[in-house]
């Protein structure tokens, strides 16, 4: 498949009901889902490489499902909690999106105010804006992209060192003309916030976001302080074991990854964000959850910190996150008021976003996709396309061979099959490739990234 972004203990809870017939269906529902996870995990290939996992789902205040699997930690051979609490990684954005938006709100800031207002950086004398950075089309590069941060990952030092760091570096491209997934935008944000309302950013959350959303196990990771009951990290070693993941000082993940959570608060979060609306007036949350657009008008599936897709003809809203020894994925379905929550404390073969996806269908009806044969001449498609891509550059190659589409990212020798969505539009894996013959170029459309690549 291609790769464009190329990226047991348990507890049961059934909810009480005074019809006896509703329990009923509500306890085979619930066991038919915890079921369905158990055996997917069971037959997932690389379950053995999964040191643990907790995983919740919600409909409404109905909870169908909050487990823990396998360990939270190996060397004491600890059973996973439900109640464990993870790193969560870029599921952090969200939060420091909805602190800009108050801040928004408050009269403190603008969208449309260029980063240098609050923060020194030579940006070339290119306009970068706050709405820019929260949709990653501000063209910036990202620090995790490029090897010299990760000598210096292990080490606490000044946020502003990686901003000197990247400033030399340039731009991929110009601002507000592709998407290009970036942490470096998010760590501005942050210094943003800090230099708009004097606190920190940790302090910030603690005051105005946690406390109005009602969350209580939801902090600020840190490197020294003890949390009860988290989960220690892993990741697979060189000889296909599992092993410790690599330390990083969180002083550098920031506004764009440092937080940690549990199932329960992120369910709370989830309802207190979208559909109790606690946090932003309903204005502001509309912006929240607005697909950003590019100066062309092209319309991303990115919005702030958020992505807003449609899967099987559901709204989702959700966000994924990877950090040292962790992936996660959050996502809310506002139609079915559906909440589901993957936390892994592993970075291996079991994807937090595979996992939730399949959850997502076993929890709702989904409608297949339609698909049509193309009525051109692929051949005026074929060819090889090039362009920044996140942290490399991309090489697409596309040919047509028995009136089928098929791409490889290069250097790779494998071939996908694209099927026509229409507009000289065609997908795989829920990415698009979008095709503009006279304009030789190929965009290429994911949920958290759009690269705009030229025909070589």
């Amino acid at each position: 498949m291609i790769r464009i972004l190329f990226g047991l203990s348990a507890l049961f809870v059934l909810i009480s009901c005074s019809d006896e017939s509703t329990r009923s269906a509500n306890s085979d529902s619930q066991s038919s889902l915890e079921t369905q996870i158990d055996r997917y995990l069971a037959d997932h290939p690389g379950g053995d490489l999964m040191a643990g996992a907790a995983i919740a789902v919600q409909r409404g205040d109905e909870q169908l499902l909050a487990k823990g699997y396998g360990k939270a930690n190996m060397t004491w051979n600890i059973d996973m909690p439900v109640d464990a609490s993870f790193w969560i990684g870029s599921v952090t954005k969200q939060f420091t999106a909805v602190a800009i938006l108050q801040l928004m709100e408050r009269g403190q800031l603008s969208l449309d105010d260029d980063l240098t207002d609050y923060i020194e950086y030579d940006t070339q004398g290119k306009p970068v804006t706050i709405y820019q950075l929260l949709n990653h089309t501000s063209g910036l590069k990202s620090y995790t992209e490029y090897e010299a941060f990760w000598p210096m990952s292990r080490l606490a030092g000044p946020r502003d060192t990686l901003l000197r760091m990247m400033e030399p570096l340039g731009f991929d491209f110009e601002p507000g003309t592709a998407m290009i997934y970036n942490n470096s935008a998010y760590v501005m944000l942050g210094l943003i916030i800090e230099e708009v309302t004097g606190m920190t950013y940790a302090d910030y959350l603690n005051e105005h976001i946690f406390a109005k959303a009602g969350l209580s196990n939801t902090y600020y990771c840190d490197n020294q302080e003890i949390h009860k009951r988290e989960a220690t990290g892993y990741t697979v070693g060189p000889d296909t074991q599992l092993v410790r993941a690599a330390y990083i000082d969180h002083v550098w993940p920031y506004a764009a990854g440092s937080l940690c959570s549990t199932l329960e608060d992120l369910i709370t979060w989830n309802q207190a964000m979208h559909r109790d609306q606690k946090l932003l007036q309903p204005d502001t949350y509309q912006w929240l959850i607005k697909p950003a657009k590019l100066n062309d008008g092209t319309s991303l599936r990115y919005t702030m910190g958020l992505i807003r897709d449609t899967i099987g003809g559901h709204v989702v809203i959700h966000h994924g996150g990877g950090i040292n020894g962790f992936v996660s994925d959050v996502r809310y379905f506002p139609e079915e008021d559906v909440t589901i929550v993957a936390l892994i404390n592993t970075t291996g073969p079991v994807r937090a976003t595979a996992l939730t996806d399949t959850i997502s269908r076993m929890v709702l009806d989904m409608a297949p996709t339609k698909h049509a044969p193309f009525p051109g001449n692929l051949d005026r498609v074929a060819g090889t396309y090039e362009g920044p891509g996140r942290g490399r550059h991309l090489s697409v190659e596309a040919k047509a061979e028995d009136n089928t589409l098929l791409v490889r990212a290069l250097p790779s020798t494998t071939w996908d099959t694209l099927s026509y969505r229409g507009h000289q539009t065609w997908e795989i894996d829920n990415q698009w490739f979008t095709f503009s013959p006279t304009q030789n170029r190929m965009n290429v459309h994911t949920t958290s990234g759009y690269f705009v690549l030229e025909r070589r």
